[in-house]
């Protein structure tokens, strides 16, 4: 008797134990279904594409202007400031939120002879997120000596305190593979060259093509809004818009401005204006971030591979999930996120809710959790 009560008793936990797993199993998967990881928007905002404005011959030094500088005979060298003061108080007055990568001519003294200048440089960099290039010390073509070339990085960094410059763009758009070996030894890390066309995210981030020259002489508008098409259905669009502002491509400061405010007009609204340094960080952080389950509703997100660029300098990454039910909270390594209206410069840690879509704004590595009312 007292046998077969224990196997009895032994059935009885065996099977108790199988439903309890079955049971835990079921409420498992049950709650799975509940979020899906979608994955990693190509741009963050899940904007359609990429926009970046980039303005050649911002000339620091006026002096440098009327001595040194190739100007366009029978043009007025006065007429670069102009444009190029005129250009930066319209944006900034009436598109505080276009961003653009402007490339520097710096001369000898260019911090000497106009400490107002560069005060405005300052201004737009750290007021309005613009990146600062080298356009090198005296734009000359290739080959270039090695003081033409580092010296701009250094009047660049020295004027304007606390500031990086990751960018390079050669005059005249061409640059020679010595030039390059000494730009990559010294951190440059984008080179930005005159040759078209390319409409989708850089590969090699020394050759980075434009795609769209604005003038005066060009029907630029209607190739933009066929190039923001074509890019809208290409992976990782990328539409790359440069002019200069002065007189080489305007016949006045008005006609440059009203040419801006059309181009604006068409990229703001669906497309992320950004800067070749912002989008190169994001690009290789959207390609090396990968995320882990930890249960039905926490992810560990993080980088499978190490960055080329310094902590203080990572984005936040955008997930998407697919989400049934009410989300009442998301919190990163515990800390409760903010809920967004938006996806703007430069996004903040955060989430959004847009339908049965979930999109959490996360600088890794943390652990995400999502509360969803089932």
């Amino acid at each position: 008797m007292l046998r077969k009560a224990i196997i009895i008793a032994v059935l009885i936990v065996a099977i108790l134990t199988i439903v309890y797993f079955s049971f835990e199993r079921a409420e498992a998967e049950s709650q799975s279904s509940y979020i899906t990881f979608k994955g990693v928007p190509k741009l963050y905002g899940n904007y359609d594409t990429a926009v970046i404005i980039r303005l050649d011959d911002f000339v620091a030094d006026p002096y440098y202007i009327s001595h040194g500088f190739p100007v366009i005979p029978g043009k007025s060298t006065k007429a670069y400031q102009e444009y190029e003061l005129d250009l930066i108080n319209y944006l900034i007055n009436n598109h505080p939120e276009a961003r653009l990568v402007f490339g520097i001519v710096t001369s000898d003294n260019s911090g000497e002879n106009n400490t107002y200048i560069w005060n405005l440089y300052r201004e737009v960099v750290e007021e309005y997120g613009w990146e600062a290039a080298s356009h090198t010390r005296y734009h000359q073509p290739p080959p270039r000596n090695i003081t033409d070339i580092l010296s701009s990085l250094k009047d660049i960094e020295g004027n304007i305190s606390g500031y990086t410059v990751h960018t390079y763009i050669p005059p005249y758009g061409k640059v020679t593979k010595n030039e390059l070996s000494i730009l990559r030894e010294n951190g440059i890390k984008i080179v930005m060259s005159d040759k078209p066309y390319e409409i989708t995210l850089p590969k090699n981030w020394y050759d980075v093509h434009i795609s769209l020259k604005m003038s005066d002489r060009l029907p630029w508008i209607d190739i933009l809004r066929l190039e923001l098409s074509l890019a809208k259905y290409t992976k990782n669009g990328c539409i790359i818009i440069y002019t200069h502002p002065t007189s080489f491509d305007w016949k006045d400061p008005e006609q440059m401005i009203k040419a801006f405010n059309e181009m604006l007009n068409i990229v703001e609204s669906n497309n992320w204006i950004t800067t070749p340094y912002e989008l190169y960080r994001y690009s290789e952080e959207q390609s090396s971030v990968s995320i882990k389950a930890i249960n039905s509703t926490s992810f560990y997100v993080y980088f499978d591979r190490k960055l080329n660029f310094s902590s203080q300098d990572i984005l936040p990454v955008t997930l998407v999930f697919q989400v049934s039910g009410k989300v009442t909270d998301v919190t990163a390594n515990g800390i409760q996120l903010q809920k967004l209206n938006s996806f703007g410069y430069v996004p903040k840690e955060g989430y959004l809710i847009r339908g049965n879509l979930l999109y959490i704004n996360i600088v890794p590595p943390k652990s995400i959790n999502i509360v969803i009312d089932k």
